[in-house]
């Protein structure tokens, strides 16, 4: 008896570790059918081996996520980018879609922010409800989309903090891509734009007003914006509310290029008169300083008219 029994037990044992070896060959040939099929849609090993759970996931699901990415207007590229997507339920992403369908995303948006499609919905939906409540209209809402996605703590934090500077839900709603920036860049960027913009020197907080018309500047550097309001003060052109101190240097010196060659002719005229014609295009722009807000493609719409105002002057 003795005998049958350990007979018995043995192949059990054995019966056993022949499941456990079938198994282990299901998963590996399960990983390989996975892994294949990654590597055909533009996967790279190195982001493969960041995703490992892909491998081990039902090939209709991989299938089945890779195909509603697909049909919304992900390319390849971006699928890669956002692989995680590719192991979260079908009806998750689905949903998700719809929801940013419902807010008034159009499939281009969500396929160049798909992370969205994986997000908490109910992050999404807080933030949403945030944004309406400052009084941001589903069209803004949008074109800013990146914030449906974001910290609400973040969200919340900047929020106070521009209120606290003096910025209206309207102002903040027209500017609100810095509801999405770190809390203490707009900080310190608050801090010391006031002092960059004063218009009076014994007065420090004499620049908040220009500020505060144009909360765009709490979203570039300290560094940038010093760069811009020496340009100005160099040329001795008035920067007015501020309107151009987002714009690069490099770019209204594009743009007096633009003036000096296409309204006062620079290329044709002779080289005793170029100096004299220099001095002239810096006095045009200092009566009219809102050209440098301009875009290239609007001067070029207001050539004629500029001419006109020119050429009796020259």
């Amino acid at each position: 008896m003795i005998g049958v029994f350990l007979e018995e037990n043995k192949w059990e044992k054995l019966l056993k570790r022949w499941k456990i070896y079938c198994k282990d060959i299901k998963l590996r040939i399960l990983q390989v059918e996975n892994y294949n099929y990654l590597k055909e849609i533009g996967l790279p090993d190195g982001k493969i081996a960041s995703q490992a759970q892909l491998l081990g996931l039902n090939p209709d699901t991989i299938r089945g996520n890779y195909d509603k990415l697909k049909e919304i207007g992900l390319k390849d590229s971006k699928i890669a980018t956002n692989a995680a997507l590719l192991s979260r339920g079908p009806d998750t992403i689905r949903r998700h879609y719809e929801n940013l369908k419902e807010i008034g995303l159009k499939d281009s948006k969500i396929a160049t922010l798909a992370h969205l499609l994986g997000s908490n919905p109910d992050t999404i939906r807080w933030n949403y409800d945030k944004l309406k409540e400052i009084g941001l209209k589903d069209s803004k809402i949008a074109t800013q989309a990146q914030l449906l996605g974001g910290d609400p703590e973040t969200i919340r934090g900047n929020y106070d903090k521009l209120k606290e500077m003096g910025l209206k839900d309207s102002k903040i709603a027209s500017r609100a891509e810095l509801l999405s920036r770190d809390p203490e860049t707009i900080r310190w960027n608050y801090q010391n734009h006031v002092g960059l913009l004063r218009t009076d020197y014994q007065d420090r907080d004499s620049g908040k007003e220009i500020l505060l018309q144009q909360a765009s500047l709490l979203g570039i550097s300290s560094n940038t914006l010093e760069s811009n309001v020496q340009w100005f003060a160099d040329r001795n052109i008035d920067y007015g509310v501020g309107m151009t101190l987002g714009t690069k240097t490099q770019t209204k010196r594009k743009k007096l290029a633009w003036i000096l060659r296409e309204v006062f002719d620079y290329r044709e005229i002779s080289k005793d008169q170029k100096s004299n014609t220099i001095k002239n295009m810096y006095d045009f722009v200092r009566t009219n300083p809102g050209l440098l807000f301009d875009s290239i493609k609007t001067l070029e719409k207001k050539k004629d008219k500029l001419r006109e105002k020119v050429i009796p002057n020259i």
